[in-house]
């Protein structure tokens, strides 16, 4: 599986998204950042442990039909990972609720961004831009297998070009000595 982190902006400041596994996954310690916080201060509250029990609770219940935002969930590590990539990293529900803990306006970017991740324009952008990434990587490939003696003719004559600029720029720079030596014997 490839690794797909997204990087939005709150405010100037970087908040990045794991999008690669079923869950999506948010850099909380870059969200406490934002506001001077430290994850760590929101998972001992008892508002962090109700969430995250929560959460376990629903995925237990047999709530396992299509769109459960829990799959995969069945301990609180599956919630949220410390010295995970560089920091706390949270599944986007608890994540959501940590926003709303750090402050009111980020909470609603957050909603926002989450759902344009999971729902909206920028998913169907990542897809776009994937599929044309492999169609260009594609073409590239034919173009160099039919011209492959045209790009190995092409990259000698290339090596050829660049040796024979520094030859002339080393001759002219020997040429320009001799001319600044010539003009400095005649001023005499």
């Amino acid at each position: 599986m490839t690794t797909q982190i997204i990087e939005c902006l709150y405010d100037d400041k970087v908040i990045e998204f794991d999008l690669s596994a079923a869950n999506m996954m948010v850099n909380a310690t870059e969200m406490a950042k934002a506001f001077g916080e430290k994850p760590s201060n929101y998972l001992v509250t008892d508002r962090a442990k109700g969430i995250i029990q929560a959460c376990l609770s629903f995925q237990i219940s047999g709530n396992s039909e299509a769109g459960n935002p829990f799959n995969g969930v069945n301990s609180e590590e599956n919630l949220v990972r410390v010295n995970y990539r560089h920091g706390t990293w949270m599944h986007r529900i608890v994540a959501l609720d940590f926003a709303a803990w750090l402050n009111p306006n980020f909470a609603v970017w957050m909603y926002v961004t989450v759902d344009q991740l999971l729902m909206g324009t920028v998913r169907d952008r990542l897809k776009r831009k994937a599929f044309v990434d492999a169609k260009i990587a594609r073409i590239k490939n034919k173009i160099y297998e039919a011209n492959r003696s045209d790009m190995e003719d092409l990259a000698k004559l290339e090596l050829e070009s660049k040796a024979l600029s520094r030859q002339n720029t080393q001759e002219t720079r020997d040429h320009y000595k001799l001319f600044r030596d010539e003009f400095k014997n005649s001023d005499n």
